[in-house]
């Protein structure tokens, strides 16, 4: 370890150290962040996706658990659906569209069922993003909820 001319040790780093440092934190961070950005819509994506799966799936639970039906009424207009008297808002630029759907209501809302038996109005919830789009599956006997990206 270098000393100084009054015999203590130098505590520190050199100038060019330090810039060699910044230089490599400078690199890797121009590297990370065109990957991040490529990166966050397929997240957010899948982050909507995830979280109304559980929904679904908790729904579903629910309706077996207390004997009785849940009803999830669909917003697409809005981006967003209703359980438990909450609103859930989906990520922006994620649009929820129902197909195959057995019921319409005059509200432009798409609902579905899950009754007490298990089994729930069959449909497919459609969550889109730039391109991207994931198809969520319900089946009606048996009311599972499968999502293309499980």
């Amino acid at each position: 370890m270098p000393t100084s001319p009054i015999g203590k040790a130098f505590l520190g780093f050199t100038l060019l150290e330090m810039l060699v440092v910044l230089t490599i934190i400078g690199i890797i961070t121009a590297l990370a962040v065109p990957f991040y950005s490529k990166m966050a819509p397929r997240l957010r994506i899948l982050s909507a996706n995830h979280e109304l799966l559980l929904d679904l799936r908790h729904a579903r639970s629910e309706a077996m658990t207390d004997k009785r039906t849940i009803t999830i009424p669909f917003y697409p207009d809005q981006n967003t659906y209703v359980l438990d008297d909450h609103k859930h808002k989906m990520a922006v630029d994620i649009i929820v569209s129902l197909e195959k759907m057995k019921e319409q209501s005059p509200e432009d809302t798409s609902t579905l069922h899950f009754y007490s038996d298990g089994s729930a109005t069959p449909g497919l919830i459609t969550l889109s993003d730039n391109g991207r789009r994931i198809n969520i599956h319900i089946d009606g006997l048996t009311g599972q909820a499968e999502s293309d990206e499980n």
